[in-house]
């Protein structure tokens, strides 16, 4: 009789010339390796000699655990058992589908865990047939093939390093397959949840820590590129600081990473130990810290010249036209500059001229200074440079000059002289008369 055969026929029993008797079991038993049956009468013969399983027994034997039972029968025929018939039942085992314990199951591994790392508990089946061996593979949901499974265990493993942010979580369906004849399987599906880990921030190694800024950008200039760019792979906010930052010559944005100019005077390409400046940045999230070595360099931009302030000169009222008054001092930073001078205002009348190519300032040709009337002036003097490789536009300064005119004693004047005498008198006496007029352009007297 098949196992598991709901009210199977065991036997038909023919009683050959009777007729009108009845039938009754008399005696039923385990067999003596039959522990496992659970019931002591699990048969009843109706009728017509048909021995089958009671219906009550609704999953009917299992091989697995009652391997049969002997069941006497006797033929009851005018108030005698006539005739009896002893039968040994056996419980024909056959192949039986494995069954997984659940539906689905839940299991977590946390991500950067190295290759072969387990994944919770192995996801074992269970076969009711003795001696079956049971292969698990994975049908569906591998992405990426980042997950195996023990064949023989159940076991699920890990083939490399898995990444929260990269994917959260995983679906398997796993598949166990008996070894029975004909084959059986069974199938669940396995969410893998690859729980977080704070990991440290890093900075790329595609990333570019040499930076730029123009000499004359200012305090608060940009650097080029604006940020240091660290990334942390879990997205938490990053707190950026500087480590060697000579002079506090730079600043950093502590919440973006973005650098700047702290003070402009260490940001001067003319000075060799200011043309390139190095230091390291640094950038931690709640708990880990990553640094990166950086340096920024200073680009050459063309720099105002500067007219010497306060410069002040004499010169005597007699200077003749041309005659020289003082040379303006002025100065470039830029190497090989050529400064042009020019005279912006205050030159009233236009008694002076410069040169220029040196500054040197003169009386003006067809021009006289004079003390009394303008003792002083006050020039604004401009130079001009020429810019420099790559920035060809001009720039200028500007500062006053004072002109002092130093007074000179000059020679008084006479005017209108005059004597009379006689004509034909050869003895007459020419008498001086006084000036009518007399003058001293020093305003003296005597």
């Amino acid at each position: 009789m098949d196992e598991n055969a709901r009210s199977a026929v065991a036997a038909t029993l023919v009683l050959d010339g009777l007729s009108g008797g009845t039938y009754r079991i008399k005696t039923q038993s385990k067999f003596e390796d039959a522990s496992g049956c659970s019931e002591s009468t699990p048969f009843e013969v109706l009728s017509n000699g048909q021995l089958r399983l009671k219906s009550t027994i609704t999953a009917g034997l299992s091989a697995e655990q009652c391997t049969g039972y002997e069941v006497v029968v006797a033929y009851h025929w005018r108030g005698n058992d006539v005739t009896t018939c002893t039968m040994q039942v056996e419980t024909n085992d056959l192949n039986e589908r494995p069954t997984f314990g659940a539906a689905s199951y839940a299991r977590d591994v946390e991500e950067d865990q190295p290759e072969d790392t387990q994944v919770g508990e192995p996801i074992t089946a269970t076969d009711p047939d003795r001696g079956q061996e049971l292969q698990y593979t994975i049908i569906s949901g591998n992405t990426g093939d980042v997950f195996r499974i023990g064949s023989c265990s159940g076991q699920i493993f890990t083939t490399e390093e898995l990444d929260h942010e990269g994917t959260s979580s995983y679906t398997l369906r796993i598949r166990a397959t008996d070894s029975g004849t004909p084959q059986f399987s069974v199938e669940t599906t396995v969410r893998i949840s690859v729980t977080n880990r704070n990991e440290e921030p890093t900075f790329p190694e595609s990333g570019d820590y040499t930076f730029e800024v123009n000499e004359d950008a200012g305090v608060g200039g940009a650097f080029s590129p604006a940020s240091a760019g660290a990334v942390d792979p879990d997205g938490d906010s990053l707190t950026y600081s500087l480590i060697g930052n000579d002079q506090a010559a730079v600043t950093i944005n502590s919440g973006t990473g973005a650098l700047t100019i702290a003070k402009t005077q260490h940001f001067n390409f003319e000075l060799p130990a200011q043309q390139v400046r190095s230091f390291r940045i640094k950038a931690c999230d709640a708990e880990f810290c990553a640094e990166q070595d950086a340096m920024v360099t200073t680009i050459n931009r063309n720099d105002q010249p500067v007219v010497t302030p306060n410069q002040r000169f004499f010169v005597g009222e007699d200077q003749t036209a041309g005659g020289a008054v003082g040379t303006v001092l002025a100065t470039d930073e830029d190497d090989g500059s050529t400064l042009t001078y020019s005279i912006v205002s205050g030159n009233t009348g236009a008694v002076f001229a410069i040169a220029g190519s040196t500054g040197a300032i003169t009386v003006a040709t067809g021009m006289s200074l004079d003390h009394e009337t303008t003792p002083s002036y006050s020039l604004v003097i401009r130079a001009t440079d020429d810019g420099i490789t790559g920035h060809t536009t001009a720039k200028n300064g500007q500062a006053t000059v004072s002109i002092t005119v130093d007074d000179v004693n000059e020679a008084p004047q006479l005017s209108n002289l005059a004597a009379t005498v006689e004509e034909n008198d050869a003895t007459a006496e020419i008498t001086p008369l006084l000036p009518t007029g007399l003058s001293d352009p020093d305003g003296l007297e005597g």
